[in-house]
This record gives structure tokens, C-alpha cells and sequence, in this order.
């Protein structure tokens, strides 16, 4: 495992759990939106060891359940599943986070049992992923990974940033319809405050009344919706 960064305890990373929070090195991903931008490329020095990372963790047993694995593009890392299998045997509640272009890897785990729970963004419509992303993207997989988390029997849930000119009442309309269904649909704050693209600084957040009409859109078609990081 390449780490870039560690939180010791997050409160909401994991919903209803407390944990401990691993940031991987290393993105597939371009978004200009990126509040990770540190991460993206792949660096020579570790943050921490494996060795580093399970003493902090038998340290903090008292105090968390559980551990989220995000980046970053936690499935770049080849050893990601062993690192979970070894968290899972130590007892802990495993999250990840994911960017939804590793149906393989995402399968892999889901069979193997090593993960409790998984955050997948979807970040737009297909007409806006190439931009929302930076690269070429297949959206294809994120509709294949809901179908193996459904199949295994995996909670997870499907996330939307809602920044201004890439995702809209109309995007949200369109995921709905894709993906909609007895699931967790998290619509999350746009923050401008650090991206990876410096004219994404520039761009102001939603309004209010439009986070909460995007909520309404969406609950027509999700089961279960939320708005995260808004005041």
C-alpha cells in the first residue's frame, strides 16, 4: 500500500461508525473539482508503512470500529485486498471509497467478504463524465459495479458532488433513472477552497434552493437520500 495521508478519527467518513481514515496515493482521475489534488499523482516516499498503520490501529481500538480507505483511487493499489483481509481478520468494519472504474477489483472484494460497505461516485451524466473526470471515461462500469455489490449483498452508496455546470437538475434526473432504486443516494457539497483546477476556485457553490430541488429530483427515484456538507 502507497499511503498519502492518515486521519486518526472521522465521525463521518463511515456513516454510523467512527474510524480511522487511510488516503492512498495515486489517481486515474482528472476532476478539475478534485479536493484531493495532493493525491492524484503517484509520489516516491510512503506515508507509512503497513507495519506504521497496524500499530496506530491496535493503539486506537478503544476508540474506532471500523477503517475507510479512500484517496485517491484506492483500487490502483495491487495489495488493496490484502490490506482489507488483514483489517477484517484484526476486527475491524471496512469502507471504501472508489471512483467506480475497477468493476475487476470491486468484484474481487465483494466475493472475498473484505469489505462491509463502499462509496461510489457518479459524477454525472454520461455527456459530462469526460469533463467531470478530466479523461476518458467508461460509465459502463459503474452501472456493472451496482450490479455486483447488489449481488453480494454489499451496502454501499452512490454519491454526486454538485458542482455548478457539471452536475445539474437534469444530471440528477438522468442518475435517477439509471440507477435509481432501493438504495443510498448522497448529493455532497461543491467546496471550492482547494482543487485541482485553479478556475474551479473561481466557481461558486449551489445555491441552496437548488441542492434542495436536486434532493427532491433524486428522492423520486432513490430510496434513501441525503445532502452532505451543506450548513
Amino acid at each position: 500500500m502507497v499511503f498519502g495521508g492518515f486521519l486518526p478519527f472521522s465521525a463521518i467518513d463511515y456513516p454510523e461508525h467512527l474510524s480511522s481514515v487511510f488516503f492512498t496515493q495515486g489517481c486515474n482521475c482528472r476532476c478539475p473539482y478534485c479536493h484531493n489534488p495532493e493525491l492524484i499523482p503517484f509520489k516516491n516516499e510512503n506515508f507509512m508503512s503497513l507495519d506504521e498503520a497496524f500499530k496506530i490501529l491496535e493503539a486506537r481500538k478503544k476508540l474506532i470500529d471500523s477503517v475507510a480507505i479512500t484517496g485517491g483511487e484506492p483500487t490502483l493499489q495491487n495489495d488493496l485486498a490484502d490490506f482489507m483481509s488483514d483489517l477484517k481478520q484484526k476486527g475491524f468494519q471496512v469502507k471504501l471509497d472508489t471512483n467506480g472504474t475497477n468493476p475487476v477489483k470491486i468484484e474481487e472484494i465483494a466475493r472475498k467478504r473484505i469489505v462491509d460497505y463502499v462509496s461510489m461516485d457518479v459524477k454525472s451524466s454520461p455527456e459530462k463524465y469526460d469533463a467531470a473526470t478530466g479523461v476518458k471515461f467508461n460509465f459502463e462500469g459503474i452501472a456493472e459495479i451496482v450490479k455486483i455489490l447488489d449481488s453480494e449483498h454489499i451496502a454501499y452508496e452512490l454519491r454526486t458532488t454538485a458542482v455548478p455546470g457539471l452536475v445539474e437538475i437534469g444530471d440528477i434526473t438522468w442518475i435517477g433513472s439509471v440507477l435509481g432504486g432501493d438504495r443510498r443516494y448522497v448529493i455532497q457539497n461543491f467546496i471550492p477552497d482547494k482543487t485541482f483546477s485553479e478556475d474551479y476556485k473561481k466557481i461558486k457553490p449551489h445555491k441552496r434552493e437548488v441542492i434542495e430541488e436536486m434532493v427532491q429530483t433524486a428522492k423520486k427515484y432513490f430510496s434513501k437520500v441525503s445532502a452532505r456538507g451543506f450548513i
